[in-house]
């Protein structure tokens, strides 16, 4: 993150913030499922997106690769965090730089674009928006 002029700017027992001068990255750990994510986004914008989101967009064979990220000790956090830094790092390089393309690219991307299927079995209650 110093590469890229970040800051680490909040922190909390399972999430910490890091801002640069035009986007942020949030590292967090649910309390509830355990699982280790990355939202990122631009400051002053109301956006906030998935970087397993991202991943699965630009390199769905290292989101793969990566696996579900639940952790439940210290050690299992620590693992998930550097599997997802260098990720960030390798494919978010644009993120970390702020540029533009990436984040208007994840507008409109939505979870059930990688899972259809999910949308079939929740036709029958409505819309999922």
């Amino acid at each position: 993150m110093e590469r890229h002029s970040f800051a680490l700017t909040s922190s909390s027992k399972t999430k910490v913030r890091y801002e640069s001068s035009r986007a942020y990255v949030e590292i967090s750990h649910g309390e509830q499922d355990g699982e280790v994510a990355i939202s990122f986004g631009r400051l002053a914008t109301k956006e906030e997106f998935s970087f397993t989101l991202f991943l699965r967009k630009k390199n769905p064979a290292l989101e793969r690769q990566m696996g579900e990220r639940l952790a439940a000790t210290t050690d299992e956090i620590r693992e998930c965090v550097i599997k997802l830094g260098d990720a960030l790092q390798r494919e978010g390089a644009e993120i970390l730089r702020g540029s533009d393309a990436p984040f208007e690219e994840m507008k409109d991307v939505r979870w059930w674009h990688f899972q259809p299927e999910a949308l079939k079995k929740s036709s029958e209650h409505g819309p999922l928006d």
